[in-house]
């Protein structure tokens, strides 16, 4: 037992601590831990712990011994070297009587012990401090020793009393100090309208130190000091408008989280230095945009339950952390927030774990797709019903970039609904890793309430009927698609040459139709190219050459460049008559049907009932004529070239009456 180092007694059942107690266990005890320890008498002797001459850490956390008997058991340990002092939260309610009272005052008396020990952490919280005197607890002689100062869960208010000094004194000298712990400190309501009104009394005044005037409140930092916790404190701070920190050279943690801080104007300098902030529980509208200028190396920040989404809702929410360059965690939960200003993540190129858990999103917000580096994201206890195609691309993306990405979804309900059947699908199927083990609870379409692992075990019994409904309605609108398109083909092809009349008369508004006396030829002959040579040197020479009249040819008159439909319909628009020369040839002719077509749309929209001349030649039959002659028989003049006459001069009469008979049909 020489070499015992470690003493664990963890719920120990030891009824009394005295002087004795330990007189046979080893000298050598460095670490004793007396922790949960129910029944010990808060009456002990003061050198129960004088033979652990070597002890280095005594933790008597959570034992119900009294802070006045903690304290009065350091007896023995004057003037060591000791790494920790424990006595978190050994003075309750259940030791009060008149010699251990619940509230303690610590004085220049009962901390006698403790100020002449050199320790390095030193944890006094929770143990219903009402007052700290002068001479006492900020009077440690070996503040040279201390690192972690903890006194939160107390009751003692400092900043309206002279005691403030001797705090602040306390800091200074604390030239190893790193950690100080001033939270849950319950001592007043701000803001509390008194209903009487004030008795004058006595009392001196004491007088303000330069540490706090003008209601600026400054820290002369030791070179050490890292972290100010002063969280959940419950006391007026309207008298501060101001925090200054000078010589904060190592300054990385700054949390005043749900403390009293309700004014516009307060501003902390000298804390450039700072990685991360905690101002949970604050109206950020107030606060919130100063602290952010004077933490420009901020790495985290945290801001849960601060009322966000009324900032959001204001111009200076789009540039919320626009001057956080170095910034790598958001943490901002149980804000209410509905939706994010699009622009207030942009620019911030180190971010990578974003919490946005219980807030009020529906939708998943487009501001994330602005966020290159992410790395972890906490959706949890929201109302999403899924993760939008853009979001699940700037997952996928990530991933791809960054390596592992983590999305929290726990506490949403999410949709197992047909539509939704790509996002349950793609959740099992990506490399992202979702919390839970992907076991999300979800509504299914028939209003059940399912989890995505079963939905997922049995996709394709849960998504049948949406396949089906998908192919139906993919069948009916397909075949509907394609009646359709046969009917207007079938129409198209029935009315082609009325669509193209159509398209060359009403969408060409250069061409109108022409007075009788406005017209260029007389006559526009449709004819096959076989038959040039009879047009040209018979029909031609007679009807220009000996009787005056113009011919329009195509041979001749058609303008090049143009489309063939575009001259035909051009040039009828610029004839008086038209004249189609029906050979055998020119009823197997290209074009035959659509200078036909035209032709008796033209008339028709000019009213001309005679304006269609139909020459018969080279012996082609009744039987042998365009059908489409028949709906407009009635409306057409029909002349016969006569090629069945043998005798020249019989011949050379009928044709000179021919020439007069097109020549007058054509002048009437």
């Amino acid at each position: 037992m020489k070499s015992l180092k470690t003493i664990r007694f963890d719920k120990c059942e030891l009824l009394e601590l005295k002087n004795d107690t330990f007189k046979n266990l080893s000298s050598s005890v460095e670490n004793l831990y007396m922790t949960n320890c129910k029944d010990i008498s808060p009456r002990v002797g003061i050198a129960a712990f004088e033979h652990f001459v070597k002890l280095k850490i005594l933790d008597l956390s959570n034992s119900l011994i009294s802070l006045p008997s903690a304290m009065d058991l350091l007896y023995g340990l004057q003037n060591n070297s000791m790494e920790e002092i424990n006595f978190y939260k050994v003075n309750t309610n259940e030791l009060a009587d008149k010699i251990n009272p619940y509230s303690v005052t610590l004085n220049h008396q009962n901390t006698y012990y403790l100020r002449n020990i050199c320790v390095k952490r030193l944890n006094l919280a929770f143990n219903e401090i009402v007052e700290v005197r002068r001479k006492s607890l900020f009077s440690l002689k070996r503040m040279d020793c201390l690192e972690d100062f903890i006194v939160s869960g107390n009751r003692f208010d400092l900043v309206y009393s002279v005691h403030l000094v001797d705090m602040m004194l306390f800091i200074n000298k604390g030239v190893n100090l790193r950690y100080f712990d001033f939270s849950f400190m319950a001592v007043e309501f701000p803001n509390y309208l008194y209903p009487y009104t004030p008795i004058k009394t006595g009392h001196k005044k004491f007088k303000r130190s330069s540490l706090f005037s003008g209601g600026v409140l400054v820290f002369n930092c030791p070179p050490k000091w890292h972290t100010l916790r002063m969280t959940r404190n419950l006391w007026s701070l309207q008298n501060i408008r101001n925090m200054d920190f000078k010589g904060c050279k190592n300054f990385r943690v700054l949390d005043l989280s749900y403390s009293s801080i309700q004014f516009l104007n307060f501003n902390i300098t000298g804390i450039e230095t700072t990685e991360t902030v905690d101002i949970s529980g604050i109206d950020i509208s107030t606060i919130f945009p100063l602290l952010l200028y004077s933490v420009p190396n901020l790495k985290t920040l945290i801001i849960n339950s601060v009322n966000l989404d009324k900032l959001f809702d204001k111009p200076m929410g789009l540039r919320l952390f626009s001057i956080l360059k170095y910034i790598e965690k958001i943490e901002m939960t149980k804000n209410h927030v509905n939706n994010i200003p699009t622009l207030v993540f942009r620019g911030l190129l180190k971010l990578q774990h974003i919490n946005l858990s219980q807030n009020a999103l529906e939708e998943f917000p487009e501001a994330l797709l602005s966020v290159k580096s992410i790395r972890t994201l906490d959706l949890s206890d929201n109302k999403l019903t899924t993760l939008s195609q853009a979001a699940i691309s700037w997952l996928e993306n990530a991933a791809r970039e960054n390596g592992n990405i983590t999305v929290y979804l726990k506490g949403n309900l999410l949709s197992c609904k047909c539509e939704n059947s790509k996002f349950i699908e793609w959740l099992f199927s990506t490399k992202v890793k979702f919390d839970n083990m992907k076991n999300y609870s979800c509504l299914l379409g028939g209003g059940e309430i399912s989890n995505t692992i079963f939905v997922n075990e049995h996709f394709s019994d849960v998504f049948i009927n949406c396949v089906s409904t998908f192919w139906l309605v993919f069948s009916v609108v397909f075949s509907a698609l394609m009646l359709f398109t046969l009917i207007a083909s079938v129409i198209a092809f029935r009315f082609r040459w009325r669509i193209s009349y159509f398209f060359h008369r009403y969408l060409r508004q250069d061409i109108q139709l022409l007075d009788m006396s406005e017209y260029v030829y007389d006559a526009f002959v449709a004819y096959p190219a076989d038959d040039y040579q009879w047009i040209w040197r018979e029909m031609r020479v007679q009807m220009e050459n000996n009787y005056g009249l113009k011919l329009c040819l195509h041979d001749r008159e058609f303008v090049p460049g143009e489309t063939i439909s575009q001259n035909i319909h051009d040039f009828m628009q610029k004839s008086k008559k038209i004249i189609f020369d029906v050979t055998p040839g020119f009823v197997d002719a290209r074009w035959f049907d659509y200078e036909l077509e035209m032709a008796r749309m033209d008339m028709m929209e000019r009213r001309n009932n005679n304006g269609i001349i139909v020459i018969i030649r080279n012996g082609i039959q009744p039987e042998h004529m365009p059908r489409a002659f028949n709906n407009i028989w009635h409306s057409i003049t029909c002349l016969s070239w006569p090629d069945d006459e043998d005798d020249v001069v019989t011949r050379a009469e009928a044709e000179e009456m021919f020439w007069r008979r097109l020549r007058d049909v054509l002048e009437s």
